[in-house]
């Protein structure tokens, strides 16, 4: 794409600053002690952008809201990751 449509389509995927920071210190259904927030911003990174505060997963045609479950086993994996380095 040409540059302006290349900005276009950055600007159509920009997520909201409270999105963002209620994925990384989440606060519902109850505050997190321990979010692990380096590891949610790594999956942001790689998942992101957010859809409705969910990192989402898959090929593009087939899109998932990750469960907290398989939220939990890519953070630890990622922890597990950083631990090894």
């Amino acid at each position: 794409p040409t540059l302006p449509q290349a900005r276009q389509s950055v600007q159509s995927q920009l997520v909201p600053d409270e999105e963002l920071l209620e994925f990384l210190f989440p606060t519902r259904p109850v505050k997190l002690y321990h979010p692990a927030s380096a590891a949610r911003l790594f999956l942001f990174a790689r998942f992101g952008p957010l859809e409705d505060g969910h990192i989402t997963a898959g090929r593009a045609s087939m899109r998932h809201v990750l469960t907290k479950s398989e939220l939990d086993l890519l953070i630890e994996q990622i922890e597990r990751e950083d631990l090894m380095a």
